[in-house]
């Protein structure tokens, strides 16, 4: 079995759906940091209750982005960068159609924090 306890994931639209899910299979195999990353912090507060409850674990820490708006994510960037030492994985939900150029799926394996792969 592989040890994660090391390892952050960056999680959008982890207060539901897809996200969510993500969120609670992450922690259950033992991901050390789960960042939620949803458009309010109250969606992730509650995000965060129900999972703890679900997982009876906490390594979800949250931030409050909205990946639609450019200075949200920068100002989300500048506080990731005081609060982790890196990303190890991260995931995107799309919304809507005709983004070809949205990421879906980023890994990095060193600085920056985070690189991003598009389709």
């Amino acid at each position: 079995m592989s040890n994660y306890s090391d390892k952050t994931v960056l999680l959008t639209g982890a207060n539901s759906g897809l996200g969510f899910e993500a969120a609670r299979q992450l922690a259950e195999a033992g991901w050390g940091k789960v960042i939620l990353a949803c458009r309010s912090e109250s969606k992730a507060e509650v995000a965060r209750a129900r999972l703890m409850e679900l997982t009876d674990k906490d390594p979800y820490s949250l931030l409050a982005v909205d990946t639609s708006e450019v200075d949200s994510a920068k100002a989300a960037c500048e506080q990731l960068r005081g609060r982790v030492e890196r990303i190890d994985f991260s995931t995107r939900e799309r919304r809507g159609r005709n983004q070809s150029s949205t990421p879906l799926v980023s890994r990095s394996p060193g600085p920056p924090p985070w690189s991003v792969i598009t389709p």
